[in-house]
């Protein structure tokens, strides 16, 4: 997971951001496992729009598979 240092990635065991956090993560970090318990997860993510990732200066980009 490649992230800026102002960005920041919430995970929720729900749907919706009421749900007890499972984690919150910022920076670079590797892989990791995350474990709910129940079919629904939110997944939250705040941007630096300042923060300038791989050359493009929009703040965030996602490559979702």
């Amino acid at each position: 997971l490649h992230m800026g240092k102002n960005d920041l990635l919430t995970f929720y065991d729900g749907d919706d951001l009421t749900a007890k956090i499972l984690g919150q993560y910022s920076g670079s970090r590797p892989r990791f496992k995350l474990y709910t318990s129940m079919a629904d997860v939110t997944i939250q993510f705040q941007s630096d729009p300042a923060t300038n990732i791989y050359g493009y200066n929009n703040g965030f980009v996602v490559h979702f598979f």
